[in-house]
C-alpha cells in the first residue's frame, strides 16, 4: 500500500473526470450535508430519517409550529436541473398530501438537489414549498 506512482495512476481521455464518486457514498453525503444545511439554515431539529421511503427526513420547524418533509437528491452530473426538481416535487408533495390525509396539521415540503461536481466542490439548491 501506498501513494501510486505516475505510470500505476489510469489515464483518462480529454473531458472525463479525474474521480468517479460511488454513488451510495455520494446519496450519503449528501443526506448528510442537507441534514447539516436544515439544521444550520432554517432552524429545524431533526425527529427522524426513514430508511428507504420518501421523504429522506423529517424535521421540526418550532418556529413555525410545523413539520418539513425533506427529500435528498444527489448527483455528480446535473443535467436537466429544473426538469428533475419539478419531478421529484411532484413527488414529494404527494407523500405530502397522503401524510396530511393521515395527520392533519402543519407542513412543508423541502427538496434539496446538492451536485458533487469535486473532491471538495458542491453545489446544494434548496426548494422550500410551504402552506399559506
Amino acid at each position: 500500500m501506498g501513494v501510486p506512482t505516475a505510470s500505476e495512476i489510469p489515464r483518462f481521455h480529454e473531458g472525463m473526470p479525474l474521480w468517479i464518486p460511488a454513488f451510495a457514498a455520494m446519496a450519503s453525503a449528501a443526506e448528510a450535508l442537507a441534514g447539516w444545511f436544515c439544521e444550520t439554515q432554517y432552524g429545524w431539529t431533526t425527529l427522524i430519517r426513514p430508511q428507504g421511503v420518501s421523504p429522506d427526513m423529517v424535521f421540526q420547524d418550532s418556529a413555525a409550529d410545523r413539520w418539513a418533509l425533506v427529500e435528498v437528491k444527489s448527483s455528480s452530473v446535473l443535467r436537466n436541473a429544473r426538469g428533475r426538481m419539478t419531478t421529484e416535487m411532484i413527488d414529494l408533495l404527494r407523500v405530502l398530501a397522503f401524510t396530511k390525509y393521515l395527520s392533519p396539521r402543519r407542513y412543508c415540503a423541502t427538496l434539496i438537489m446538492i451536485q458533487i461536481v469535486g473532491p471538495a466542490d458542491v453545489n446544494l439548491t434548496s426548494l422550500v414549498l410551504e402552506e399559506a
